[in-house]
């Protein structure tokens, strides 16, 4: 608070006065407020928790919009009210690698400040976000991959589509995650495809039977553990987001004796699924 007083000049009984003085005042009051979250450009608007997808890359599908708004004791909003920025921390209550980057703290018309994409979320599928105001207001964002569909919009993603032996197929792979109801594409990231297991046919001369032979290409020390290599390759270790959030690439079967090969994507970029 700063305070000027000018005398009458001229003064009656000597010369004109000048005077400032600066005092800093410090207020402290209990507001209500609320705290609620939106997954950027969803049109469903604000809620209490919202869902995004792990490993941000773009605002659509990664990044959550945050909404304040002040209220007085007799529920009126209170525009140009400066509000502390939340506290951002996971369920158990440790620091998140996800970012909050809170801009217009300052209540608008409205009693509300909002500040688009807000949280960027982490890498760690685990993190669920708790976004906390001093008045103890607090909402929820999860990172998730719900689900895994097809560019058909089928609800399944087959590894195990017919192939012929050294001929390339290709196969696409789309995460998504849902929210409220609605299906979103997880989309920018970067996939590595592997070859997780194989099944071979051999022939029997003595039992005059093909005999079949599960192999698992994750585990070296596995005594039925088989190089992914002898099943085949893909023509990318890692593929990015051919759009849409397809991630497709092309296997090539090279084994003869193979009857099924398994394969999976792992996100190059967060984590795998």
């Amino acid at each position: 608070l700063k305070v000027t007083v000018d005398y009458a000049d001229p003064a009656p009984n000597g010369p004109t006065w000048h005077g400032e003085a600066t005092e800093n005042i410090t207020a402290t009051c209990d507001l209500n407020a609320t705290i609620l979250v939106a997954r950027s450009l969803d049109s469903t608007g604000f809620g209490p928790s919202t869902i995004v997808a792990v490993g941000g890359k773009t605002p659509g599908e990664h990044y959550a919009d945050v909404q304040i708004t002040v209220f007085d004791s007799a529920g009126n909003v209170m525009p140009g009210v400066y509000v502390d920025p939340p506290v951002l921390t996971s369920a158990n209550g440790v620091d998140v690698q996800g970012t909050l980057n809170m801009t217009g703290m300052t209540t608008g018309s409205g009693g509300t400040c909002c500040a688009p994409m807000a949280f960027h979320s982490s890498d760690r599928a685990a993190d669920t976000p708790t976004l906390t105001l001093v008045n103890g207001a607090s909402a929820t964002i999860t990172q998730d991959w719900d689900d895994v569909k097809l560019p058909d919009n089928s609800d399944w993603w087959p590894t195990d589509l017919l192939y012929a032996p050294f001929e390339p197929f290709d196969t696409t792979f789309r995460p998504q995650i849902i929210d409220n109801g609605t299906r979103v594409a997880v989309t920018g990231h970067n996939m590595d495809f592997t070859i997780t297991a194989g099944t071979e046919s051999t022939y029997d001369e003595d039992l005059d039977q093909d005999l079949d032979t599960a192999y698992q290409c994750t585990d070296p020390g596995s005594p039925l553990y088989l190089d992914p290599a002898s099943f085949g390759t893909f023509a990318a270790a890692t593929v990015a987001d051919s759009g849409g959030g397809n991630y497709t690439d092309s296997l090539t079967v090279t084994d003869d004796d193979a009857i099924e090969v398994d394969w999976q994507a792992a996100d190059h970029d967060a984590y795998a699924k």
